[in-house]
């Protein structure tokens, strides 16, 4: 997991770092950017599996470079970083959600499934109707 500036926010913002590496997780602190000064946790950029880096396009265009920084931080670690584009959502977690150890829940009308590979696709009925992220 990757998150960014939590070293200056103020002192109720090192609670989640602090959650995060009690549940066992390692954090790598990226360095800050200035055209980003909100952005004190990445998110939404990349979803993380052993095997594999998806970095996503956020859809708010002022959080668009974040992505990059993310894909060169993640590549040391040995991870293959692929880049996807989600159509018709704002979000990757709108069009799927990881259910481990090898599941994807996909809309197949906002991500194409085999950008995933090897990962088992259920599909969302096309009668459902869309809604709310999924968790």
């Amino acid at each position: 997991m990757a998150l960014s500036g939590l070293r200056t926010a103020p002192v109720p913002g090192l609670k989640p770092a602090a959650a995060i590496q009690a549940l066992g997780c390692s954090l790598e602190w990226l360095p800050p950017l200035q055209q980003y000064p909100d952005s004190v946790f990445v998110e939404d950029t990349a979803v993380v599996l052993a095997e594999v880096a998806v970095v996503t396009r956020p859809g708010a265009a002022s959080r668009r470079g974040e992505t990059a920084t993310v894909a060169q931080a993640l590549g040391p670690h040995g991870y293959r970083v692929e880049k996807v584009r989600p159509a018709g959502c704002l979000h990757l977690k709108s069009a799927c959600s990881f259910i481990p150890p090898d599941m994807l829940l996909v809309n197949p009308d906002w991500i194409d499934p085999s950008t995933f590979g090897p990962l088992r696709v259920i599909s969302v009925d096309e009668r459902e109707p869309p809604r709310r992220p999924i968790p």
